[in-house]
């Protein structure tokens, strides 16, 4: 999930093994706090997640980092990679939030990777264009992971593509199920539900 954007209580989530959200859960930096109270409520076992510009860069209140790990822990990945259990399979989660420029300590065997913005090229057509990062593309490249998830372009969201042995997946505005298996693919998109009051 990515881009949420404070409407995360109008997802009806399924059931999965880990959690991940790709940024902006706020609206530049307002509702963090109930957002976090809904994130620690999710029933997954293992939860990961980034920031996003509306948490940093583009927020009306500038948030340090310290502020961020007390509400996330070490759930929240800052250029740094967290083991996780897959069933049978552990996997390596990589996170990196928005401006991240720097993926020289990404470890190899990495199997997911988690970007706020998307790479170049990739599911990045914004109104602006394409808005994608070339430093993400490359890295992603060479990584090879199984799964790459990001948001932030949210014309392109809801969106999969698969390249090499690589899943691309923006999941701007909408929350996806995913089986992260040997080649993984995408089980289910989910969609917000709609909030219209009835007559």
């Amino acid at each position: 999930m990515s881009d949420s954007h404070c409407r995360q209580n109008r997802f009806s989530l399924p059931e999965a093994d880990l959690f991940i959200h790709a940024g902006d859960f706020t609206n530049f930096g307002s509702g963090a706090e109930e957002f976090a109270v809904w994130y620690w409520q999710l029933p997954y076992k293992q939860k990961v997640l980034v920031l996003g510009n509306h948490e940093n860069a583009h927020a009306v209140e500038k948030r340090r980092l310290e502020t961020w790990r007390k509400l996330f822990g070490p759930t929240l990945l800052d250029g740094e990679a967290r083991s996780v259990v897959n069933g049978d399979d552990r996997l390596t989660v990589f996170g990196a939030p928005y401006g991240a420029a720097d993926f020289s300590s990404v470890p190899n065997g990495v199997s997911i990777v988690v970007t706020h913005e998307p790479p170049f090229d990739v599911l990045d057509r914004a109104s602006s264009g394409r808005i994608g990062q070339p430093e993400i593309a490359e890295s992603v490249r060479r990584l090879a992971p199984r799964l790459h998830v990001f948001g932030h372009a949210h014309e392109s969201g809801g969106r999969s593509q698969t390249d090499g042995d690589t899943l691309y997946v923006n999941a701007a505005t909408c929350a996806l199920l995913i089986d992260v298996g040997p080649q993984a693919h995408v089980v289910r998109r989910i969609s917000p539900r709609s909030t219209t009051a009835r007559a």
